[in-house]
């Protein structure tokens, strides 16, 4: 360790000094567990009858979750499945773009199952970084970084993508091109804005979004819109870079938008035929402009001098001008048409002129599901008398009344007062979240019942956007969201949502739920859809009546909302707390597994030092300077040992830290145990949590194999399937260490008594091995559990023969007939031998702690978690579950004292037995708990690492 300025705690003017922290880890391995017994939907009751039953459980009482998806489903999106085409045998009609429409799956077809993450997904970069550069695991395409390199849309960075801004038709950047269309259209100030007039904007086929990106400083809100197309996951992101976007297409329906609702489209190299079944598409962008709104055109067409693009040059001026519209200026490569601000030109065409006009009944606010058609949408009578919207700039228009609230009925003062509410609402609601989030939590916002756009506008103030979503039945109201200078869609929550999973850091329900029965669909469902489009460590508020809140927070544990070594992330924390140089920790031989394994052997190196680098600086050997290497691992004088257990800061400041000083590198061991939580400052707890949470990431095999092996435990059956995760701690060194009586023979008790003695001479000596203390230890709940007694407990919790059990686990002592019992109960037990090959294992094998990755990684996506006994095991697999938001998830704690009794008593009948089980373990299921003074944050994050439980 290598003083670095000053400590932690104040100290200052530390000399160069260097420390090797040689780390003793035991076996490090994680999982994740959930409950799947007892099924989620409940659809035969009404849904006003399931809230009164809601009320009427107890309180304590949780439906259990919902399994995870196959991960081949992480970037799943239901309505837009182009796979699901061919299983329904959809006849569609390519020309028309129609395969990237919605298609949405019939019930027995949705997948009822959570949708994971991609392998390596990592919380977003938040905004405005994220504008610039995202993480390459959350989005792992980079196939348009390779096809439009020369034009600049992104590159492929190390770990990450960065955006340099670049367009089809903007390589230098989309900045200088909305410079030059300002200037073009003559704007003051060289601002596209237009003073506020300008303010939304339809970017049809957006690519990743850069122009809408650039647009956002001038206060233009661009809503970017282009299909899952050849230019693969471009939506996605664009919305993981937090730009406004959305998934559609021009092709047989109206867009989900209605009439007069941007004053500019653009279409820069869209690829879209414009002329096509009488320029219906056109005459659809006509629709959603406003009057005087502009249409924007970057194209060869507009340009290019040979024959075929001349020819379709003329034939769209033609369409244009039988549109009404006229030319505002044409330059280079660019033509900006403008549409007329009354009715007058469209009166004044010949009789039979194409495209024709619209029928006077023909609602061109609709647009949900609305077949397209080829014709022009007239203003109405008020919008041609005043010649135009009649809208404010921005950001006057935002609270003003827009123009058409007349046309649905509501006054002024009713539009003012619902202003008044929702900022008084979203003051309450920041409140409320004040203490578990930070100033950039929030990027991409929706508010799935926006109403008249009050939640949003009660925003403005905050650096986020919001898709304000418009229920299907009220579609008109999202006409005044426009009108307001905000951006939203027409939606049925009856469907999926067209957009890719993990969109949203925060989702907003007001009165959703209490009507979604009416529409013919289930609470479940909805929330299933918000788990799927919400990112991980997002927020949901939902507002509704008592009784709905009630029932869904019922559902809530079914959906999970809401270690690695403790020993490494010690060591990066005293390393903290002395201001010190840390040396790679270095993972020290197991007794049982005889694995010599390093820190690069299962770990991301380069990763692990980037991500704490601003913390501690962190070097990968001991320098070449230091001659004695092997004296540092064998020589006391170069040990600090003898550390109290939970040792205080200032106890490495005044103890420890001097003899670095003196020797200039030391060997400090063990670690576990060895720093305390409530006597060492706050950021040094935030700290080990940062390195237990975060810093420490599995190599890519590690993962990649970890990933295939899950697949296959979900598929063992044909059907994707949820299973449990069992560790079983009953290896003969667990056994042997326990100093408890087990059921066996007298031979192989006598060879147990041999092993302990020879093993563990002090303790055998103290009597450890004697019958009354053995059988004390197990009324206390310190014996491991053995296989058929764990089997006996899971057949209690209702666990049927059919459940899938992956198990994590050393050579269980006494073999295959140790685990007859619990093999009999339950068939189908697991191992990563049993799942994957010999080749595929043996890869592995040369460091037995890799073999453990697998199982925590194995186990990590398993819907059920369930302990033996516990230590580090048990305690790191628990701690990871409720950081990461998966306690939701069940992590069984069997009540070992307890069972004891139980299983003691030849006479309880077994329904007692089964009662006392469910009881005993209602909660003992893995939600968080508040950390206390020597009770590791490993297992209970909750303090400090964790803003809410």
């Amino acid at each position: 360790m290598q003083s670095r300025g000053g400590g932690a705690l104040g100290r200052r003017g530390f000399a160069a000094l260097l420390a090797a922290a040689v780390i003793a880890l035991a076996l490090l391995c994680l999982f994740y567990g959930a409950a799947f017994a007892p099924t989620l939907r409940s659809r035969r009751l009404p849904l006003q009858r399931r809230f009164e039953l809601a009320q009427s459980l107890p309180a304590d009482l949780a439906l259990s979750s919902l399994p995870v998806c196959d991960a081949r489903y992480s970037e799943l999106i239901p309505c837009l499945d182009r796979g699901l085409h061919n299983q329904l045998r959809l006849r569609l009609n390519l020309t028309l773009m129609e395969h990237y429409e919605r298609h949405c799956p019939p019930p027995p077809r949705c997948l009822n199952c959570l949708i994971p993450p991609p392998a390596g997904y990592r919380v977003p970069i938040r905004w405005p970084r994220s504008r610039d550069e995202v993480w390459k695991a959350n989005i792992p395409h980079t196939h348009l970084a390779s096809e439009k390199s020369d034009q600049r849309w992104m590159v492929v960075n190390g770990d990450k993508i960065n955006f340099p801004g670049g367009g089809t038709h903007f390589h230098t950047g989309a900045d200088k091109y909305i410079v030059h269309l300002s200037q073009m259209l003559n704007f003051p100030n060289g601002k596209l804005n237009n003073g506020g007039n300008i303010r939304n904007v339809l970017d049809v086929g957006c690519g990743v979004a850069s122009f809408g990106a650039y647009l956002l400083p001038l206060n233009i809100i661009a809503m970017s819109l282009a299909p899952n197309d050849v230019h693969e996951n471009q939506i996605q992101f664009a919305l993981e870079r937090g730009i406004p976007s959305t998934l559609g297409v021009l092709g047989t329906r109206r867009l989900p938008y209605p009439s007069r609702s941007f004053e500019l489209a653009h279409c820069s190299r869209c690829r879209i035929d414009w002329l096509q079944r009488d320029g219906i598409l056109l005459l659809e962008v006509d629709r959603v402009l406003r009057p005087g709104g502009y249409f924007v055109y970057s194209s060869p067409e507009a340009y290019a001098m040979d024959p075929i693009n001349r020819n379709i040059w003329r034939k769209m001026s033609d369409l244009t001008r039988r549109m009404c519209w006229q030319i505002a200026s044409k330059e280079d490569q660019t033509v900006i048409w403008v549409k007329p601000l009354t009715n007058e030109c469209y009166m004044k065409r010949e009789p039979g002129t194409l495209p024709p006009m619209c029928d006077r009944d023909d609602d061109p606010d609709a647009a949900w599901n609305v077949t397209m058609k080829a014709c022009v949408t007239p203003y109405s009578e008020r919008v041609h008398k005043v010649k135009g919207s009649n809208l404010l700039p921005w950001p006057q228009r935002l609270t003003a009344p827009p123009p058409r609230l007349e046309e649905l009925g509501i006054s002024s003062n009713n539009f003012s007062e619902d202003n008044e509410i929702w900022h008084s609402r979203v003051i309450q609601y920041w409140k409320l979240m004040k203490s578990e989030i930070q100033k950039d939590s929030f990027r991409n916002v929706m508010d799935m019942n926006a109403n008249l756009g009050g939640f949003a506008a009660s925003l403005r103030k905050k650096d986020v956007w919001v898709m304000n979503v418009v229920p299907s039945t009220e579609s008109g109201k999202l006409k005044i969201i426009y009108d307001r200078g905000l951006v939203g869609t027409v939606h049925n929550w009856c469907e999926s949502f067209s957009t890719y999973p993990r969109t949203y850091d925060l989702l907003h329900s007001w009165l959703l739920f209490s009507e979604i029965e009416n529409h013919g669909c289930s609470v479940e469902d909805l929330l299933i859809e918000m788990d799927r489009i919400m990112r991980p460590h997002g927020y949901a508020i939902i507002r509704d009546k008592v009784a709905v809140i009630n029932y869904v927070k019922k559902l809530l544990p079914a959906l999970r909302w809401d270690d690695w070594s403790s020993e490494i992330c010690n060591a990066v924390a005293i390393a903290k707390i002395m201001n010190a140089t840390l040396i790679l920790p270095v993972l020290k031989q197991d007794q049982i597994w005889k694995d010599q394994t390093k820190f690069e052997d299962i770990f991301d190196v380069d990763y692990f030092i980037n991500y704490l680098k601003d913390d501690v600086c962190i070097v990968r050997d001991i320098p070449d300077w230091f001659t004695e290497k092997d004296e540092l691992f064998t020589s006391i004088k170069r040990t600090v040992k003898n550390i109290p257990k939970y040792a205080s800061a200032q106890f490495y400041i005044d103890n420890v830290l001097p003899r670095i000083k003196e020797k200039k590198i030391m060997s400090i061991k063990p670690f576990v145990d060895r720093l305390g939580y409530g006597n060492v400052p706050m950021e040094i707890n935030r700290l080990r949590c940062r390195v237990n949470y975060h810093a420490l990431k599995f190599l890519p095999d590690i993962e990649e194999m970890a990933d295939k092996l899950a697949t296959r435990m979900r598929n063992r059956t044909g059907n994707v399937n949820p299973y449990m995760a069992l560790h079983l701690r009953f290896e003969k060194g667990m056994v042997g260490l326990s100093f408890c009586d087990f059921a066996g023979t007298r031979e192989e008790k006598a060879m147990m008594a041999e092993y302990r003695q020879k093993q563990w001479p002090r303790r055998y000596k103290n009597g450890s091995h004697l019958w009354p203390l053995a059988l004390e230890k197990r009324k206390e709940g310190r014996c491991p559990l053995e296989p058929g007694e764990i089997g006996i407990i899971l057949r209690a919790m209702g666990y049927t023969k059919e459940t899938q059990i992956y198990v994590a686990s050393g050579q269980v002592y006494g073999g295959s007939n140790r685990m007859a019992p619990l093999r009999n109960m339950f068939p189908n037990l697991v191992t990563k031998e049993d799942l994957a090959s010999k080749e595929e294992i043996e890869h592995f094998k040369k460091h037995v702690t890799s073999l453990a990755a697998l199982d925590f990684l194995v186990c990590l996506k398993s819907d059920v978690f369930v302990m033996t006994h516990g230590g580090n095991f048990a305690k790191l697999i628990i701690g990871f579950r409720r950081y990461m938001g998966r306690h939701r998830l069940k992590s069984i704690k069997p009540d070992k004292g307890l069972m004891s009794k139980f299983f003691g008593d030849p006479y309880m009948p077994w329904a007692t037995f089964v009662e006392d089980v469910m009881i005993t373990h209602q909660t003992r299921t893995g939600l968080p708990e508040s950390t206390f003074p020597h009770y590791d944050l490993w297992e209970n994050p909750l303090t400090p690492c964790m803003c809410r439980a």
